[in-house]
This record gives C-alpha cells, sequence and structure tokens, in this order.
C-alpha cells in the first residue's frame, strides 16, 4: 500500500516489493529496506523515501550483477593533434600507420589551419579545411573502406575529424558538435575549441581540440579558458 507514504511503515512497504522478487532474495531485500528506513530517513524526506529506497536498491543489484549482462572489451583510439602552420597536407603515411590492432576510433585535430583575417569572422572556411579532410580520409583508407568520417568541426585554425571504424557503426549513436572561442573580447575564433561527443556501444566519448594562449607565462589563462 503505498497511498499514504508519510504513515505507512517502510518494512510493509519492503515485504509488498519481495512478492514479485524470488523467494531466495526476499530476506535480504527486506534487510535492506529495513537499514535504509534507519539510516536514512528523516522527518524532511518521507515523502520521498519509499522512490529513494527502491531506485538504491535497483541500482545496487545491478551493479552486483553488472557481470550478467555486460560485454567489456578493449578497444584501440588514436588522437592525433599538429599545428599545420597554414600549411597543405603532404603524404601522412608517417603519422598515420599502424599493421596490428587498428584503432576503433580515430581523432585528428589541427591548429593554425587558416589565421586569416576572414577566418576570423566567417569561423569555417571548407575550402582551407577540406585537403585536409580528404588527406586524413585518404590516409585512413589507404587500403581499403575502413574508417567513415563521423563528424568534423572548424574553429578558424582549428579543426576535428573523427572516424570510426566501418565494422562498428550499427553501434554508434547521438553524434553532436560544439564550437566555443576564447580569442579577442571572448568571441573571437582566432583562439579557443571544438569538440565531437559521441556514443558507442554504452560507451560515451567526447573529444576536444583546442587552441589557446602560448607560453608559461599563460598558463593560468590556459586553465581558465578551456
Amino acid at each position: 500500500n503505498t497511498t499514504n507514504m508519510e504513515e505507512e511503515p517502510i518494512t510493509n512497504t519492503a515485504v509488498t516489493q519481495v512478492s514479485i522478487i524470488d523467494e531466495a532474495d526476499a530476506g535480504d531485500i527486506t534487510d535492506y529496506f529495513i537499514k535504509k528506513n534507519i539510516e536514512d530517513r528523516r522527518p524532511s524526506q518521507r515523502s520521498g523515501s519509499f522512490i529513494d529506497f527502491k531506485r538504491s536498491w535497483i541500482d545496487t543489484q545491478m551493479k552486483k550483477r553488472e557481470d550478467d549482462f555486460t560485454e567489456k572489451f578493449q578497444m584501440n583510439v588514436m588522437i592525433g593533434s599538429w599545428n599545420v602552420d597554414a600549411t597543405t597536407p603532404n603524404d601522412l603515411d608517417e603519422w598515420i600507420n599502424w599493421t596490428d590492432n587498428p584503432p576503433g576510433v580515430v581523432a585528428m585535430g589541427t591548429q593554425e589551419l587558416d589565421m586569416s583575417a576572414e577566418s576570423l569572422l566567417l569561423r569555417e572556411i571548407s575550402a582551407r579545411a577540406g585537403p585536409w579532410e580528404e588527406a586524413f580520409s585518404a590516409a585512413l583508407n589507404k587500403d581499403g573502406d575502413h574508417y567513415k568520417l563521423i563528424a568534423s568541426k572548424q574553429l578558424c585554425g582549428v579543426f576535428l575529424c573523427v572516424y570510426v571504424h566501418v565494422d562498428y557503426l550499427p553501434n554508434l549513436r547521438n553524434v553532436q558538435t560544439g564550437v566555443c572561442t576564447t580569442g579577442i573580447m571572448g568571441v573571437m575564433g582566432n583562439k579557443g575549441g571544438v569538440a565531437v561527443r559521441f556514443k558507442l556501444f554504452d560507451s560515451t566519448m567526447c573529444i576536444l581540440n583546442v587552441h589557446f594562449n602560448a607560453h608559461q607565462t599563460n598558463v593560468e589563462r590556459r586553465n581558465d579558458d578551456f
């Protein structure tokens, strides 16, 4: 009976709940609710105490049985960062090169891709980013169509491309991108960062590529900007 939680003893409600659980667990569940009632039930929380107990118990039991319904495996992730100083891409084989255990996720970030006055106003100029994106894709797929670009984001000279191996694409979802400026007056794109966030299987990843003020004297400012 959950119609009057303020007056109904929590132990009665606990017994009602164990009726849908195996008898072998009934004693443990009842003890759990009684213990939680003693430890956590304060006058200011009585109206919501049963809901809190139920959620807490479910979380505890799920954690105990995590190995029964969870498969864990290792996945390599390659993250590359390069200040390209406004140059065009050349041969990337020395940078993007592996023979064993290819990564499931590849993130390629550049800084100072385009430092022109035009880029500070437009922020995203595909003519400057396009050659690098094409070069990344070509280097990753030189031996076949193995990697798919899931997102790219540019902020002036900061550019980020994220690829996922085609074997994992069915398990990819919730791809999002973001951008934040920290340059002149806090709005210009000469400094700042971009991000790509996604969920692969049941793991969430967020990859950032940032370009902040240089030199040791600006450590505190870089941390604040981050």
